[in-house]
């Protein structure tokens, strides 16, 4: 990542994160608040019809269980799922609710760090797909964010004085 990682909680009010610090996602957010990503794709098709009902504070929409549902998949359904399903979703909420990204923060919630590894000269973040697919992985900062992640940051937790990696903060996709 090119940018200086993010120590503030914007990722809390704005833009596109992919964040797996349970400490920070429950700084701000019950677990009962997140949907789940069949829910927002189901948003995205209703037009984001009732979307207010569910942003934490106003502010924050947060899907849980993205890796569960690339893990169900072989690597290239995967691919063409969040092709075809997530990244317009994504884009529509960017538009549709954010209002270009500013107006609202879109949050992925992933219970595994270890399964990411960013790779500065690929300027991407990989998802290692499950073992029972080798060791196939999928770009995922590109299949969401289209070529945007060069532009992301990492976010940084600070907890008594101690600043841990947090997730991937994206202002907007361009």
């Amino acid at each position: 990542m090119k940018n200086a990682p993010m120590e503030i909680d914007v990722w809390k009010r704005q833009g596109h994160s992919l964040l797996w610090d349970v400490e920070a996602l429950a700084s701000f957010c019950k677990p009962e608040q997140a949907i789940s990503v069949r829910q927002f794709v189901r948003l995205a098709a209703a037009k984001w019809a009732g979307v207010d009902n569910l942003l934490v504070k106003e502010r924050a929409l947060v899907v849980a269980g993205l890796e569960a549902s690339i893990d169900a998949l072989e690597p290239d359904e995967a691919l063409t799922w969040l092709d075809q399903e997530v990244y317009p979703a994504v884009t529509g909420f960017q538009r549709e609710v954010a209002f270009g990204g500013s107006e609202a923060a879109l949050i992925f919630w992933f219970a595994d760090s270890r399964r990411f590894e960013y790779r500065p000269a690929a300027e991407a973040a990989f998802w290692k797909c499950s073992s029972a697919h080798g060791r196939k992985e999928i770009d995922l900062g590109r299949r969401l964010w289209n070529g945007s992640e060069p532009n992301s940051q990492e976010i940084r937790s600070k907890t008594l004085g101690h600043s841990r990696f947090a997730g991937y903060y994206l202002q907007r996709i361009s």
